[in-house]
């Protein structure tokens, strides 16, 4: 990422950096319990993973969130009609420490 970045810059093309913060682990449970519309008591073990795996990185939360859909850990039940995830595979899943190769 840094290596496109510097490419960019010789080539003066304009780049804003935006400096993004880590969040709480109660904000990483209220933002999971509006994006999968789940009340924040039921989404909390669920944010407490997410949260340790991301160090409240939202950049990461957000795209290891994706990579949990789009691996089926993550999904949305038509039978039960409520999203539904596999916390022992979560918990096992293993994610870069470069959030440029997350991404």
């Amino acid at each position: 990422l840094m290596k496109h970045l510097n490419d960019l810059k010789r080539k003066n093309v304009d780049i804003t950096s935006i400096n993004v913060t880590s969040i709480l682990k109660t904000d990483t449970n209220e933002l999971i319990s509006d994006v999968i519309s789940l009340p924040p008591q039921l989404t909390k073990s669920f944010s407490r993973t997410v949260y340790q795996k991301t160090s409240g990185n939202v950049l990461l939360v957000i795209q290891f969130l994706q990579s949990l859909c789009d691996e089926g850990l993550l999904l949305f039940s038509l039978e039960s009609n409520t999203w539904q995830w596999d916390a022992q595979a979560i918990e096992a899943k293993e994610i870069p420490d470069d959030v440029g190769l997350m991404m």
